[in-house]
């Protein structure tokens, strides 16, 4: 689910009565991201291989090889906490193993994923982790 979505079924029907919004239905048609990642720090950053294809990679993340095969092709989106909509997203298109084990998330932006909250308050979020599977 985004936030502020127009064209969200419970945005139409508080228009009509002149309530305040308190939920919002998926449409078919709204993307979900199946991957969350805390990054307070910002730390993303262009890939420079690619330059003007507006292709992002962050990284340390803890990834298994299985799930990587899961998540490619799927949407990313980047958090500051576990309930704060997103501030950047994309599709995800590589994975870049790193020599402590770690990998870095490459994905291709998409605007349309800031202020997702495909990620708030997920069951997902495991203790100190900053990885989250939005199921």
């Amino acid at each position: 689910m985004k936030g502020g979505n127009p064209d969200s079924k419970d945005v139409k029907l508080n228009k009509r009565l002149g309530i305040l919004e308190t939920a919002q239905f998926k449409l078919s048609g709204d993307k979900m991201a199946k991957l969350a990642l805390m990054c307070k720090s910002k730390n993303y950053q262009l890939d420079t291989i690619c330059p003007g294809q507006d292709e992002y990679r962050t990284g340390q993340w803890v990834i298994s090889p299985k799930k990587r095969r899961e998540l490619l092709g799927e949407d990313v989106v980047l958090t500051m906490s576990r309930k704060t909509p997103a501030y950047m997203g994309g599709k995800i298109i590589g994975f870049s193993p790193l020599e402590n084990g770690k990998v870095e998330v490459i994905f291709k932006e998409d605007p349309s994923l800031v202020g997702s909250t495909d990620a708030v308050n997920q069951s997902g979020w495991g203790s100190g982790r900053g990885v989250c599977y939005i199921k």
